[in-house]
């Protein structure tokens, strides 16, 4: 949304800085990693690794090495792409982010633990959070199920909240006590120092960050709709993103940009070729369409056929 906002300042020697590149830090799946990417990509970001270089698996070095992903941040005409189009998710299912954010008296930051069941719900929605299928990630909270085994949570004596039977363990974890997302974490720590994996349980139901923050566990709505980006590239083509941001557990969800959204006339020949898998998908009239999963993108090339 701010970058919506920002992209008309955007063009060479002036770029919307949107901080380091965190590919490879840990708390995203490699999937997010890759949206990750494409958008720092298509947005014209400066391309700022933030990782630690000795300890790189190959899915990292595919992602940040991409050369057609890196051209598209780097194209000559320096146009930042836009949203041109919102999707609402036709998802039945209704979920929430787990954020950290200031303490308050918000009925969204009280949460009841059920010893029985082993959930952690919260009281202002009524929802359970739920790991789902991920161990990486942000979580997230879905329908009170009993019967769910991601839904199962132990409150250790360090006070952290451990997802059930998960080896190795995987834990909340508000990354260097800042927040907001929380994430699914394992704790890696030599010393077994995870301060910022341990939160102290309130009377009222709030489950406040140990360390001095004055964070509190809270819910966001966060991003659930489907988007495309598009911007202008030299040569008369375009880069268009199609973004999914449902839940992975969601499924995949056709996508599609039509010619008009980016500006092309309805009858106009374009060729396509998608980015990340190196590959011609063949000539299109006035639209292209996508099977995209949830947080996962496709970032492709249009060029006049």
């Amino acid at each position: 949304g701010e970058q919506q906002n920002l992209s008309q300042y955007a063009h060479p020697g002036f770029w919307n800085d949107l901080d380091m590149l965190e590919i490879g830090n840990g708390g995203m799946t490699t999937t997010e990693y890759r949206t990750h990417m494409a958008f720092w990509a298509i947005l014209k970001a400066p391309l700022l690794l933030g990782n630690d270089l000795t300890k790189l698996t190959d899915d990292i070095m595919r992602i940040l090495t991409n050369p057609e992903v890196i051209a598209i941040n780097q194209d000559s005409l320096g146009v930042q792409a836009k949203v041109v189009k919102t999707v609402p998710s036709n998802s039945s299912k209704s979920r929430s982010s787990v954020v950290a954010l200031r303490c308050s008296p918000a009925a969204s930051q009280r949460w009841a633990y059920n010893q029985t069941t082993l959930q952690l719900m919260n009281l202002g929605t009524q929802q359970c959070i739920d790991a789902g299928s991920q161990t990486k990630g942000q979580a997230q909270t879905a329908e009170c199920d009993p019967s769910v085994q991601s839904q199962k949570w132990m409150l250790t004596s360090g006070g952290q909240v451990q997802l059930h039977a998960s080896r190795p363990p995987v834990y909340l974890h508000v990354y260097d006590y800042r927040g907001p997302a929380v994430q699914l974490y394992t704790c890696q720590n030599i010393d077994g120092d995870c301060g910022s994996e341990q939160f102290k349980v309130m009377s009222d139901g709030h489950f406040q960050l140990h360390h001095d923050s004055g964070l509190c566990l809270d819910l966001s709505r966060g991003v659930t709709d489907n988007y495309v980006f598009a911007g202008p590239l030299s040569d008369s083509a375009h880069a268009v993103m199609l973004f999914n941001g449902a839940s992975p557990d969601d499924g995949h969800t056709n996508i599609t940009v039509h010619w008009s959204d980016i500006g092309l006339d309805a009858a106009e020949r374009m060729a396509v070729h998608n980015a990340w898998t190196n590959t011609d998908e063949g000539v299109h009239f006035g639209a292209y369409s996508a099977l995209v999963g949830g947080h996962d993108n496709v970032l492709i090339m249009l060029t006049p056929a």
